[in-house]
């Protein structure tokens, strides 16, 4: 008996990581992408992101009323923070020329802010709690980063 209640609780959080986790992947992708200008690191990142999601799901954490999105895209930035002190340097860059030197020409946190608030479409002040900062300091991001994607132009 004790077999069986087992498996019908992983069977929960297995269906919890495709219903709930998986349907955001293609989020947290571009997400990674944003921050790391980089398809191969922004798949490893990705990778992270759900192996280390999937590992601390438990039945107990299944029945929470959790924000799933936000937590997927906190886990991202906290995950590329940690990376990004590990390496020196900006990972080459696999965009377009002209693309690379638009988002090259951004903040990093400008480049999360415009991501979470303009492509992701979550709040200011859910966007500023993704990243760990106050909302004055997201919508200063979100500004700057506005303001210079309108003025940057390109030689073709």
């Amino acid at each position: 008996m004790a077999t069986q209640s087992k498996k019908m609780m992983d069977d929960s959080v297995m269906e919890y990581y495709h219903e709930q986790l998986v349907v955001h992947a293609d989020l947290v992708y571009r997400f990674a992408f944003c921050l790391t200008l980089s398809l191969d690191t922004s798949l490893g990142l990705v990778k992270r992101i759900f192996e280390k999601t999937a590992s601390q799901l438990t039945p107990t954490t299944v029945k929470q009323e959790i924000n799933t999105k936000g937590l997927l895209l906190a886990e991202s930035w906290i995950a590329f923070q940690e990376g990004k002190s590990k390496k020196s340097g900006v990972p080459s860059l696999t965009l377009a020329k002209h693309a690379a030197k638009m988002f090259e020409s951004l903040a990093l946190e400008a480049r999360a802010a415009l991501f979470l608030v303009d492509v992701a479409g979550l709040t200011v002040k859910d966007s500023a709690k993704t990243l760990g900062i106050q909302e004055n300091q997201l919508r200063a991001h979100l500004g700057h980063g506005r303001k210079t994607l309108l003025n940057t132009s390109f030689e073709a």
